[in-house]
């Protein structure tokens, strides 16, 4: 029977633990039916089937939070998992070799209620301590729950990538000795690195599996973050791990994340649609203020009332922090320009991880690019259709000032509660 002292503190891993006490409670009450043996030898086989695959998922969702507290702490755990399983397969044949004996199940149900107790109670009790770390971090979870999808598996799994990139903000934040801190930044990419490929393998399967037209760009999609991921290894193992690159990489891998959980993988809901429409006056600067503010909803949560664009407006932004995009094959247009005021820097970070902040830094501005790269892609998706299916592509976004941001006459800005953005197309 489930006990509140059993609780760990992790909202998911909670959830799952009531759920095996629960269903070792369901077999427990299948002895106790008065039911013909074949119907009793199918509900056991059921129960079985469905134990052994609802624990296999929640050792991985379990181990994934053990490895956010050290790699040590992770392996020792997954041994542990390891030789349940093995038991579990072991007893599993006893049962089926003993025609389904009410004796042998009722072992079976004593170990697995014993091994609940003990491991939940027990081991799974380091949990508390990365419940705690967690708690005490400003702002709270990045996670919210309008990033759900509603497919459970892919839900389970975004929520992990959050809490690991949630705890490389704690890890930045903790006064920790040099070495400490450089294993735990360590462990944290590597882990995240690892648990993106195993993540991206089930949602383009899911994707498939129900006929989605853009899984191929869907997949594409997950081959540039990887690639992201492996460029800033290169570049933790060259600096030592330093702070302001360690910043830099929270800032693009958090922005990468809302954007793709918050808008591209939103798609999953509607994975059997028809292939998008092109849209209205694609190539117009209507349509690229349009995929703008829907970015910008997008990325900040900010409603509809809350993001407008103004296409006529006389006075821009003038102070703030610039980035030049180039476009590649975009016909008569060269680049895109964006400047954002120091208030949309701050609201947006606000926005995106619920912390306050009170000055610019690396994390901003890295959020900024690829906010910046998000924006410009949008638009040259409108350009590549106005140009009838020629690609348009684009360079990655480069810091610039103001004044060396080219002039063109396609050009809207951004006003939203939290300030105010620029974007011009040249």
């Amino acid at each position: 029977m489930w006990k509140k002292e059993y609780e760990v503190g992790i909202e998911l891993i909670d959830t799952q633990h009531q759920r095996l006490f629960e269903y070792a409670g369901v077999m427990a009450g299948i002895l106790g039916k008065d039911q013909s043996d074949e119907e009793f030898r199918a509900q056991i086989k059921e129960a079985l089937r469905f134990l052994k695959m609802y624990c296999l998922d929640h050792f991985k969702d379990e181990e994934s939070y053990h490895a956010q507290i050290s790699v040590e702490n992770y392996k020792e755990h997954k041994k542990l998992h390891v030789e349940l399983v093995k038991d579990v397969l072991e007893y599993e044949e006893r049962v089926v070799k003993s025609d389904f004996d009410h004796d042998e199940i009722e072992n079976f149900l004593g170990f697995v209620a014993d091994w609940l107790i003990n491991h939940v109670a027990g081991a799974d009790q380091d949990l508390q301590k990365l419940a705690e770390i967690k708690a005490g971090a400003p702002g709270g979870s990045m996670w919210k729950d309008e990033y759900l999808v509603g497919v459970e598996k892919i839900d389970r799994q975004h929520r992990i990538l959050f809490d690991f990139v949630e705890l490389i903000n704690i890890t930045l934040n903790q006064p920790l000795e040099a070495y400490e801190y450089e294993k735990k930044i360590t462990d944290a990419v590597s882990f995240l690195k690892t648990y993106c490929l195993e993540h991206f393998k089930d949602e383009e399967a899911y994707y498939e599996q129900k006929g989605y037209s853009g899984l191929e760009e869907h997949k594409e999609l997950h081959k540039k973050l990887v690639q992201k991921l492996l460029d800033y290894e290169m570049e933790f193992g060259a600096t030592n791990f330093a702070p302001q690159v360690v910043k830099k990489f929270l800032g693009f891998v958090l922005t990468w994340l809302i954007y793709h959980v918050a808008g591209e993988d939103q798609k999953i809901k509607e994975a059997d649609r028809a292939e998008a429409p092109v849209e209205e006056g694609a190539g117009s600067v209507h349509d690229f203020a349009s995929r703008a503010k829907r970015v910008l909803r997008t990325i900040t949560g900010l409603s509809e009332k809350d993001v407008d664009f103004d296409i006529g407006y006389t006075k821009g932004v003038d102070e703030g922090y610039a980035f030049m995009v180039g476009l590649v094959d975009g016909g008569d247009k060269q680049g895109i320009g964006l400047i954002y005021s120091e208030a949309i820097a701050l609201g947006a970070l606000k926005a995106m991880t619920s912390m306050e902040a009170t000055e610019i830094n690396e994390i901003t501005l890295s959020a900024l690019q690829e906010i910046s790269n998000i924006v410009s892609s949008r638009i040259a998706d409108s350009v590549t259709e106005s140009l009838g299916g020629k690609f348009c592509d684009i360079e990655y976004p480069v810091r610039a000032d103001i004044n060396d941001i080219p002039d063109g006459s396609e050009r809207f800005l951004m006003n939203t509660t939290i300030g105010d953005m620029e974007i011009i197309v040249y």
